[in-house]
């Protein structure tokens, strides 16, 4: 009897590992969307801004015309970084020790589950969303 008691525990921990990481899963997706639109508007500015840039640079920078698009690119730089679409920056800050957006992520990741354990709005959030996903498998099984 004690045999399968043990084995069960470890069935149930193994679930609840498998859930994690799901949920993990289910996480960094919905980040990394973020972060592809964040690039992609990023993106957008910058276009028409590297043509301005390309034109002050020949009509008043008769010294060095490269100066506002190196400026431009220094910015895209930057913000390459605080965007850490690809994961490239290890931690919630990049080597300026400025914030990137996977830190504004975790830190709003924190306050919804500050939430979720005061029974806030995100509790029955999720409540209603497990009540619905039970009725959606009751009704396919």
């Amino acid at each position: 009897m004690q045999f399968e008691d043990d084995s069960s525990i470890q069935y149930d921990e193994r679930q609840v590992l498998v859930r994690s990481s799901r949920s993990k899963l289910i996480y960094r997706v919905i980040l990394f969307q973020f972060k592809l639109a964040a690039d992609g508007i990023r993106d957008l500015l910058l276009s028409p801004l590297s043509i301005i840039a390309g034109i002050l640079g020949i009509l008043f920078s008769s010294n060095d015309p490269h100066y506002y698009l190196d400026k431009l690119l220094k910015t895209g730089q930057v913000s390459d970084r605080w965007i850490n679409l690809f994961d490239s920056e290890p931690s919630r800050h990049n080597a300026n020790n400025r914030e990137t957006l996977d830190g504004l992520a975790r830190r709003f990741e924190e306050a919804v589950r500050r939430d979720y354990e005061r029974n806030g709005v995100s509790a029955k959030a999720a409540k209603k969303f497990e009540d619905v996903l039970k009725d959606i498998k009751s009704r396919h099984c």
